[in-house]
């Protein structure tokens, strides 16, 4: 999605595709996982974001076959506004976690802030910088997850995560 909104190429069946099966189901799995790992904030943002795709997807292809109405400009502008509200609360959050991830929501909030601002604008330089840093986003996650499979596989620092410094709680 962010390479169309880019400008590298139009809207297709492949970024539907992906946004219910990758961007929607995988997430959903992967945060049902975290969550009976008892892992709050990366379940939370996994199924956030899988609900996320599904969402958006369901409103263009009920757009498309005329159940309702397309969003206009204004309400997926306030859509992707809130997104990336909630996105800077879990930026908030991931100042604990490695720095990656902190890029990765950073990256993320200024995509749906950027893309929020675009529609209310209709200004096309604002849609494709929120693509670049979409890919930009896109590259970082792709590393972060990466870099957790692959340290994880091999029990050392392959990609480096830009871990967070432990600090001693004095009593």
């Amino acid at each position: 999605l962010n390479l169309h909104n880019a400008g590298v190429f139009p809207m297709n069946s492949t970024i539907f595709a992906m946004g219910v099966c990758y961007g929607g189901i995988a997430q959903i799995i992967a945060g049902v996982f975290e969550w009976h790992k008892n892992r709050i904030f990366t379940s939370v943002v996994f199924i956030s974001y899988g609900l996320f795709w599904w969402s958006l997807i369901l409103a263009l292809i009920l757009a498309g076959l005329g159940v309702a109405p397309a969003p206009d400009n204004v309400g997926m502008g306030f859509y992707l506004f809130i997104w990336g509200t909630i996105s800077f609360g879990f930026m908030i959050g991931s100042l604990k976690k490695p720095k990656i991830i902190f890029l990765v929501f950073l990256t993320v909030v200024l995509l749906f802030w950027l893309l929020a601002i675009a529609h209310w604008t209709e200004d096309p330089k604002v849609l494709k910088a929120a693509g670049i840093d979409g890919i930009i986003c896109s590259l970082l996650a792709i590393y972060a997850g990466m870099g957790e499979l692959l340290n994880e596989t091999f029990g050392t620092t392959i990609l480096p995560m830009g871990m967070p410094k432990k600090v001693e709680k004095r009593f």
